[in-house]
């Protein structure tokens, strides 16, 4: 339907689908042409990936939010974040583990869980609590087989933005119960009106309970790029 909508000179806005509608900057652009030539362009990388680009993100890290991090144990590259997103599940969950997952919430979330054997319990993102996790009703929730808990700020897809109260109150939820907190960042660059997204990496304790997943797929419309990268606690790294 969309398809034909297209052909018949309808301006389509598609929102299925995460997808920007402008294009990657030039500068990028032309600095992948030169980069093709490169030795070693078209061979297998190394699974942790280049020592060059873990070593850019920490400082593009450092300098954005004031974090350090190891660039050989608390940072890796990836396929774009989703590869991350989809595949932490197989590391952390056994068959019949369970996460927990917001909803409304990224549907990535469930369907990677499904996949590992895991189960999905699901808090709710309410209006009247401007979309934030209420920590009483992730408790009742939480049981011995709990592994994970997924966090997403900014949020897709009802755009609220987390405080740093929010993220400590996670931290020492995920303390107390020995959890791991997941935090999808893919959309932290993009805010107004000179507002800055929060990281987990911030939070006291947060590089030692969580681990968080940065995409270029929305800050540089690099979205068929699939480039992203995962910080935080080494031994999940």
């Amino acid at each position: 339907l969309k398809q034909e909508a297209i052909a018949s000179g309808i301006d389509v806005i598609d929102l299925g689908v995460g997808d920007p509608d402008v294009r990657t900057p030039d500068k990028i652009i032309e600095r992948l042409k030169s980069a093709v030539h490169g030795e070693g362009a078209h061979r297998y990388s190394s699974y942790s990936g280049l020592p060059r680009l873990r070593k850019t993100f920490a400082s593009w890290f450092e300098k954005r939010y004031g974090v350090s991090l190891d660039p050989d144990r608390e940072i890796l590259p990836l396929i774009g974040s989703k590869e991350g997103i989809g595949h932490i599940f197989f590391g952390v969950c056994n068959p019949g583990d369970e996460t927990l997952l917001p909803d409304p919430g990224y549907p990535v979330y469930a369907a990677a869980a499904t996949l590992a054997g895991a189960i999905s319990r699901f808090f709710p993102l309410r209006s009247d609590r401007n979309y934030l996790p209420e920590i009483d009703e992730i408790q009742k929730l939480i049981s011995p087989r709990t592994k994970m808990l997924w966090m997403n700020y900014p949020s897709n897809p009802t755009t609220a933005v987390a405080t740093e109260d929010v993220f400590r109150s996670m931290v020492e939820l995920a303390k107390d119960n020995r959890l791991l907190i997941c935090h999808d960042t893919a959309y932290a660059e993009l805010a107004f009106d000179g507002r800055k997204s929060v990281s987990l990496m911030q939070i006291p304790g947060g590089k030692e309970t969580g681990v968080e997943f940065h995409s270029m797929s929305k800050t540089f419309c690099m979205t068929g790029w699939r480039v992203g990268f995962a910080v935080g606690k080494a031994e999940a790294i």
